[in-house]
Order: structure tokens, then C-alpha cells, then sequence
């Protein structure tokens, strides 16, 4: 595995303000310092006045983009610089004409990202500069459509925004069509490709594998998650399991999905079970194996990241206001709760610096 720093930052987006019976406490969006050496999380700083910056990317080692998730005209992106002295500064914000940006991607080898409003069913694309500072959006699609469930279900969701490796196109879930809708960037325009998935499943987040041969996908609501093949233009569906424990009888909701940097491991969150499910994951195949599941430390972890160095598992508990971290035998296969937190309030995401 690449050697990384024993020092590794990290950005922690959070909920400021709520809507739709959403507990926001948040203070922004918090810098961190993680100890790869004992797992020890320390706040370094917290940049307020932004609204709802659920979603977090890091655009180089000193600058970062946040979506915020408002249900009003200021959904958007912020831009944010980190300087020597780890102080966050908000440096540009544009708005999005869309109701609820929850999450975005960028194109592999080009200045792009492209968003997904969950509430209005947009898909925008923002153009970046050499700084990483956004242009004024446009408007790349407008999802229309409904499926099976009574409440979730009744108009389009965008969950997510997912390039392909070779950035050719644009795979955005969506929890609200039980599709995941395929946006060819290059070509003359023209309706996207939608790949159906298990009605009433409610595809949330997908991420390709190493080499782009296969993707996987948590699926929100059916509580589980799934591979598919990819072939450079359609999916192939290969494996699915469930993200809970056996004869689990409480509501759940299958939230966060991340890579551990290894490659052969990946994770889901459970809201409701509050807890991360660990997967083996077979690179020729695309086979998934349950590998067992680890209490998240806190109600509903929203989201969670692998650190680096692969020894680290950073939970995000939304309703907890809490960071946890869990130790990760990699070999083994095993999450373990280490006792460490750090008190962030309503975090909703979690994304380790570069380099």
C-alpha cells in the first residue's frame, strides 16, 4: 500500500439548518487532524456561515468544494481555501437552480463537476478554473419520473453524481425512479440511457472499482447493496447482499459507501441498525461477501470514510453528533470500535485530503 503521512487532514461536512424533520445543529464544514498512529481525531477549525455544505470534495491539498443542500435558491457550491496555518476560508459560492444539492463528482482529467439536486431533479454541470473556482452552472438534464414507494417515491431524486473512468459519461442514481440515469457528455444531445434496478430499492450512491469494470451501488431503500459489470456502455447486473444483520426488526436505511484504499474491501452505513457492514469484493468476478457489520458509535451514520493509511474507519453519526473511529483489520476482514471520538455536530460527510 502507498505510504501516507502519520498527520492526514480531513473535511467534515454538516446539516446548519433544517428541513424536512432533519436535526441540524451543524457549524459548517470542520477541518480535522487524524493520528494514523493512534486513530486520534483533534478539531483544527470550523468555517460557519454557509448553509447546509452537506457534501464535500477536495480539489488539491488546499482547496475543497461543498454542496449545499437547501431546499431555496441558495443551493449551490461554496469554494474553500485552506492556508498554511489550517484556518478554512470561504472564497466564491455560485447557486444552483435546483432544490437540495446532495452530492457531485469530477471528470476524471478535465476541470468539471457535475451535481445532483436531490429535491428538483437537476443535473448540473460547473465548470472549474486552474484554482478550482466555479463557473456559473449549466444545466445538463432535469430527471422527471416516480416509483413503487408511497413517500420516497413519488417524483425523481438525483442521489448521486458518478463519472466514468474514462469520463465519458455521467451515472446518476436515482432513489426516486429506481434507475440509474446515463448522460453521454460528448455526444450530440440527446435523452439519456436508463438502467433499471429492483423496483422499490432506491439506488442512493454508486463508485467504480480500480480498474472500471465493475461499480457498485447502495440501495437506500431495499437495504442492500449490489455490482454490476460495466462494459464501457451498459451494466451488467453480477451480485447483490444485504447491508443488515440477520431478522434486523427496525426501520433501516442504507446510507454511506466507500472504497477502503486496499481494493478488495468496501463498506455501507445502516441508519437505523446504526451500523457499517464490511463487504469482500472480488475484482474478476465482481462477487460480494458479507464480511459482518460494527455498531457506528452513534444514531444514524450518515456517512464514514477509510483513512489513507487503510488502518481507520471515520464514522459520521448525523443524529450522534459525533466522529467515531473504528480500527480495520483489512486482512482479516473485521471493523472494531476503538472508543475515540470527537464531537462534530449533525455531520453528514467525511473526506481525507490528498496527498
Amino acid at each position: 500500500m502507498t505510504t501516507v503521512s502519520e498527520r492526514q487532514t480531513l473535511l467534515v461536512g454538516s446539516y446548519t439548518e433544517a428541513y424536512a424533520g432533519f436535526r441540524a445543529l451543524g457549524e459548517g464544514v470542520s477541518l480535522l487532524r487524524l493520528d494514523a498512529s493512534t486513530g486520534k481525531l483533534t478539531v483544527l477549525d470550523a468555517l460557519r456561515g454557509i448553509p447546509n455544505p452537506t457534501y464535500v470534495g477536495w480539489h488539491s491539498a488546499h482547496a475543497a468544494h461543498a454542496a449545499l443542500e437547501t431546499s431555496d435558491a441558495r443551493s449551490g457550491v461554496a469554494f474553500i481555501t485552506r492556508d498554511a496555518e489550517d484556518r478554512l476560508h470561504l472564497a466564491h459560492r455560485v447557486d444552483l437552480d435546483g432544490a437540495l444539492a446532495c452530492h457531485f463528482d469530477r471528470r476524471p482529467g478535465a476541470p468539471l463537476l457535475a451535481f445532483a439536486c436531490y429535491g428538483s431533479g437537476h443535473v448540473y454541470g460547473v465548470d472549474l478554473d486552474a484554482a478550482g473556482r466555479p463557473a456559473a452552472p449549466r444545466l445538463l438534464h432535469r430527471h422527471v419520473g416516480s416509483s413503487v414507494h408511497p413517500v420516497r417515491q413519488t417524483s425523481s431524486h438525483p442521489h448521486a453524481a458518478c463519472f466514468t473512468p474514462n469520463g465519458r459519461y455521467l451515472l446518476v442514481p436515482d432513489l426516486g425512479t429506481d434507475e440509474i440515469w446515463c448522460h453521454a457528455l460528448d455526444a450530440p444531445v440527446s435523452a439519456p440511457r436508463r438502467f433499471a434496478m429492483p423496483r422499490g430499492s432506491g439506488p442512493r450512491l454508486c463508485l467504480f472499482d480500480r480498474d472500471g469494470s465493475h461499480l457498485i451501488l447502495g440501495h437506500e431503500l431495499g437495504c442492500f447493496v449490489s455490482s454490476w459489470r460495466w462494459d464501457g456502455e451498459t451494466l451488467h447486473a453480477v451480485d447483490r447482499c444485504s447491508t443488515l444483520p440477520a431478522r434486523f426488526p427496525s426501520p433501516n436505511t442504507t446510507a454511506g459507501l466507500r472504497w477502503h484504499p486496499g481494493g478488495t474491501l468496501f463498506a455501507a452505513s445502516n441508519r437505523g441498525a446504526d451500523s457499517i457492514a464490511l463487504f469482500g469484493f472480488d475484482a474478476a468476478s465482481g462477487r460480494i461477501t458479507a464480511l459482518g457489520h460494527a455498531p457506528s458509535g452513534g444514531p444514524k451514520p450518515r456517512d464514514f470514510e477509510f483513512s489513507p493509511c487503510g488502518r481507520w474507519l471515520i464514522a459520521a453519526n448525523q443524529d450522534g453528533d459525533s466522529l467515531v473511529v473504528l480500527a480495520v483489520d483489512a486482512a482479516r476482514g473485521s471493523l472494531t470500535p476503538t472508543g475515540e471520538r470527537c464531537v462534530v455536530r449533525s455531520p453528514s460527510c467525511v473526506r481525507f485530503a490528498p496527498g
